[in-house]
């Protein structure tokens, strides 16, 4: 969500009485205008999945600068408990296990190293793609970025599948992440939403990860751009 539109939404929520839930869950060390993207709304939740940029194999956090919701959102996924005896509601075994703490732990001190080297391949992409056919991320101004994912996009989704077809052939394996547009899973019966369809069918996410070598970024910029 732009975060123009932040402002006018907690507005809104607030003059209803409403509580606002952001989906950062891949907003690990991104920061606007000094502060962190986890201040918005009244909570803000964070995947620690595999995929993400600090992962504890599963798992993630939830954020609030709400004294009362900090404690619902910590007895909630205690199984409701409030102390060994007794419980102050209801709630679920949403704990993390002792492996995936040591698994973050792991990955915790390295988190400078990982964005160095993230931002190197996305600089690459940056400066060898040919943009003339294609569109790219656009970083608001004033955010510092985590290079969590580099999503392009095609004019149509004809020239994705080209594209990720001589990817493949190459064993280069991209992924279409935010694909379908959601308004199209049948169970939702969205409207019909026409630019969030044409940029879900032709967005396609690059390989981007620690240790992706100058020779394979190059194999995958030649097919990109042939």
């Amino acid at each position: 969500m732009a975060l123009c539109h932040v402002e006018a939404i907690e507005t809104i929520a607030k003059k209803h009485q409403l509580k606002v839930i952001y989906d950062a869950a891949h907003s690990f060390w991104v920061n606007y205008k000094g502060k962190s993207i986890f201040n918005n709304g009244d909570i803000s939740t964070c995947s620690f999945h595999a995929t993400k940029l600090f992962h504890t194999a599963e798992g993630g956090a939830m954020f609030t600068n709400n004294a009362d919701l900090q404690q619902q959102l910590f007895y909630s996924h205690n199984f409701g408990h409030n102390g060994p005896l007794a419980f102050y509601g209801l709630g679920i075994n949403g704990k993390m296990s002792e492996l995936q703490a040591a698994m973050g732990l792991a990955v915790l001190p390295y988190m400078k190293d990982i964005l160095v080297e993230r931002k190197k391949v996305v600089d690459y992409y940056n400066q060898q793609l040919d943009f003339s056919k294609l569109k790219s991320i656009k970083i608001r101004k004033n955010t510092v970025w985590n290079y969590s994912y580099y999503p392009i996009i095609f004019e149509n989704e004809a020239q994705l599948l080209r594209v990720e077809k001589a990817l493949k052939e190459n064993e280069i394996l991209p992924r279409r992440y935010f694909y379908p547009s959601l308004n199209t899973i049948e169970y939702t019966k969205g409207k019909v939403m026409p630019i969030s369809e044409s940029v879900a069918s032709s967005i396609l996410c690059l390989p981007l990860y620690v240790g992706l070598s100058n020779e394979d970024l190059n194999k995958i910029v030649s097919v990109i751009n042939t």
